[in-house]
């Protein structure tokens, strides 16, 4: 029975087994063997990081888990850190190599829903503006529509109903 060749190891996944094996005070592999603790974060830059990287920078290695799919598992009242991932095991250190860095599409398509977010509070401030604009001048309405429709209006949970009856009777009802 022929064994599967085993994945290449990603360069910053296998200098993290590393220094977990090597074993510095301030780092330890947690308890359920797939986390590990930073025990001193201000000794692990100053000290650990160096010995294994190029740079003594936390936040730099704190990215680097974070495009790596590594999850801080937050304690209260505790100075310790813990990142955790599935595939990172103490007892099988080969799973590490299953570990992938985020493609750039898996970080855009995050980045795309933020900006629907980002439209979507854009034309709900708009409409808030034309809508105390209508209120403080009711001769004086503008009839150019906004660039939102119905549907949009019924998503956004911060609308009271005077304001989206209102949207409606102005710009009409485009849901469908």
């Amino acid at each position: 029975m022929t064994t599967p060749p085993q994945q290449p190891m990603a360069p910053f996944i296998h200098t993290l087994v590393e220094m977990l094996r090597s074993g510095p005070t301030c780092l330890h592999w947690g308890a359920d063997g797939r986390s590990f603790d930073i025990l001193d974060i201000k000794v692990f830059a100053k000290v650990v990081l160096p010995t294994f990287f190029r740079h003594s920078k936390f936040t730099s290695f704190q990215r680097q888990l974070n495009y790596f799919s590594f999850r801080k598992q937050s304690r209260r009242q505790s100075a310790v850190c813990t990142y955790a991932h599935a595939s990172l095991s103490l007892r099988v250190p080969a799973e590490a190599a299953q570990i992938k860095r985020k493609t750039v599409k898996e970080r855009s398509r995050k980045a795309r829903s933020d900006d629907s977010k980002t439209k979507a509070v854009l034309a709900y401030t708009e409409a808030s503006l034309a809508y105390s604009q209508a209120l403080l001048k009711p001769s004086v309405i503008e009839t150019e529509p906004l660039p939102l429709t119905a549907g949009d209006v019924g998503d956004l949970p911060l609308l009271d109903d005077d304001m989206t009856s209102w949207l409606i009777t102005q710009f009409g009802d485009h849901s469908d």
